[in-house]
């Protein structure tokens, strides 16, 4: 940390804050200080974690201001603060956090923001997201039904696999489909019927 401080006098400074989850369900805060440059990007560094008891505006709000103690950067210097699009948590935290750090503007990730909206898509068409759990089903650990697919339409790449936790992947799956349906139907279809885990046998 001392070295960290040698490299901030002077500098203007944005900091993020996310919150994520160990494997034993405990709440931990990760903060890290970014450095503005002129002409190139800046250094960032992860100068506190956190584990909390609560997450709401008034606990990151804490952490927010600690951090900035441990490592001493001027409160004027601090000049943005980037956070998740948590409904209100950051939002109510970035507020209570300008009235001490009066240069300081609050923005909340766009990526976020447009994975939450995906989500809330998701919810709306079960069906399709019926129809991009089943193809994952189909291909996952199942060595002779990739290979089976490739044979049967090579121009086409393997269909994304969704990952709930990973931003993007359910609406890349989905567009997937949508675009190559009628081709990627007639395979999942023949391959299900005909591949198995072990063998693939054809008439």
């Amino acid at each position: 940390m001392s070295k960290i401080k040698l490299k901030l006098p002077g500098k203007k400074f944005w900091v993020s804050i996310d919150e994520t989850t160990d494997i034993e369900g405990t709440f931990v805060a990760n903060v890290i200080v970014g450095i503005f440059e002129a002409d190139y990007p800046g250094k960032q560094y992860l100068v506190h974690s956190e584990q909390l008891e609560k997450t709401n505006y008034s606990t990151f709000a804490r952490v927010f201001d600690k951090s900035i103690g441990i490592i001493g950067i001027q409160h004027k210097n601090v000049l943005l603060f980037t956070s998740d699009a948590a409904p209100y948590i950051m939002i109510k935290a970035g507020n209570t956090l300008k009235a001490f750090y009066p240069k300081m503007i609050h923005i909340t990730c766009t990526a976020h923001g447009l994975h939450r909206v995906a989500e809330e898509v998701r919810g709306k068409f079960s069906n399709v997201d019926k129809l991009t759990s089943s193809v994952k089903k189909i291909f996952r650990k199942a060595p002779n039904r990739v290979q089976l697919f490739k044979d049967e339409a090579p121009h086409l790449q393997l269909p994304p696999e969704p990952i709930i936790t990973r931003w993007s992947t359910w609406i890349i799956a989905s567009n997937y489909l949508f675009e190559r349906g009628t081709i990627l139907h007639v395979d999942i279809l023949y391959m299900y019927l005909l591949a198995s885990d072990t063998t693939v046998q054809r008439r």
